[in-house]
């Protein structure tokens, strides 16, 4: 899914956007990472870093049965806004390829 995704071989809902050239969908594609999954996800990493830092130094277990685990739930939702900072990143760096 990822590498469709990439390659922008994936199901979207598109009806609209075969109207535009492919320069222009490019330009929309790095357009709405620069504006929506950037500043998102680095939201999420500077407000969510205090809680997971003190969630992994805890070892911190689930609130009600207190079963050991649920800093790397913390952690892997910090790791995804990671994720999905370097791949806007990537996106709005790369070149367009016409196809």
């Amino acid at each position: 899914m990822t590498f469709a995704t990439r390659e922008g071989t994936h199901l979207a809902a598109d009806a609209l956007a075969h109207h535009y050239s492919p320069r222009t969908r490019a330009l929309l594609g790095k357009l709405g990472s620069l504006v929506c999954l950037v500043p998102w996800s680095l939201f999420v990493l500077v407000a969510g870093s205090p809680m997971v830092w003190r969630s992994l130094r805890q070892l911190e277990g689930f609130p009600e049965t207190y079963n050991p685990g649920y800093f790397m739930v913390k952690l892997s939702g910090w790791l995804l806004a990671l994720l999905v900072l370097l791949q806007a990143l990537l996106d709005i760096a790369r070149r367009p390829t016409v196809k």
